[in-house]
């Protein structure tokens, strides 16, 4: 049996890029995940999906984000009953601007978003008057003096570095009392002993490493309020948790 010919097909996050029905790569991706294209009749769920541009796509509803984590904040604010209404806040590891995205939309007064990458922030939001984009800029290099005023809400998702590297330090930049919503993931606390193929598959591992994690930061002057499962699993299908942290 012959092979199928694939040099009309292509991806289909890079597919909807260029018909035009989303503006960046990075929301194909999140709407592909989501569940939310359909290929023909068949709902697609996999971004590298090869597609032919003859055949039907269609999106069930736009992206109420610029990304996939602004519905993983939304979920996390619901869940702690938490609003950043009228709030100066600090969005560490802002990427495409997922979180930013939801903080704004949520009524915040401001968003400064730090990120050690370049040019991965979302236009509408690197060009929004409420966002103060800080790029190739890592957290552990700003001081107090470059934030005016002092964030009293915090969100962190950070990758490839321990929570504990960081946390003590932001601790320092935000303002007294000010509110921490800190996305816990498993599989960049542990060794790349415990991961299989880039994922934490343990529950009690997942669990463990959160516990660690909140003791980490009771005993660098945050107050602990609750942990919840975050409601969208990570890319590779890690499990990631929501901890509120309030600086002491």
């Amino acid at each position: 049996m012959k092979k199928p010919h694939l040099k009309n097909k292509q991806r289909l996050d890079v597919l909807l890029l260029e018909l035009g029905l989303v503006s960046t790569r990075a929301k194909a991706q999140a709407l592909i995940m989501a569940g939310k294209v359909k290929v023909d009749k068949d709902l697609v769920r996999k971004s590298g999906t090869l597609v032919s541009n003859t055949q039907k796509i269609s999106l069930l509803e736009g992206p109420a984000f610029v990304s996939r984590g602004g519905e993983k904040l939304e979920g996390a604010l619901a869940d702690f009953n938490l609003s950043p209404l009228d709030q100066d806040c600090l969005d560490v590891g802002s990427s495409t601007g997922g979180f930013t995205d939801c903080l704004l939309k949520k009524g915040a007064k401001k968003v400064v978003a730090v990120d050690v990458g370049k040019g991965q922030l979302d236009i509408s939001l690197r060009t929004h008057p409420r966002v103060d984009v800080k790029e190739k800029t890592h957290i552990l290099v700003l001081n107090p003096e470059d934030l005016d005023p002092r964030p009293s809400f915090v969100t962190i998702d950070v990758s490839f570095i321990s929570l504990k590297k960081v946390l003590p330090h932001i601790r320092e930049l935000s303002a007294e009392g000010a509110t921490f919503l800190v996305l816990v993931k498993p599989q960049f606390e542990v060794g790349p002993k415990v991961l299989k193929k880039g994922v934490v598959r343990s529950t009690l591992i997942q669990e463990k490493v959160v516990e660690e994690i909140r003791e980490f930061a009771t005993s660098n002057g945050f107050k602990d309020n609750g942990m919840y499962p975050c409601r969208l699993k990570g890319p590779k299908g890690n499990q990631e948790y929501f901890v509120w942290l309030t600086k002491e």
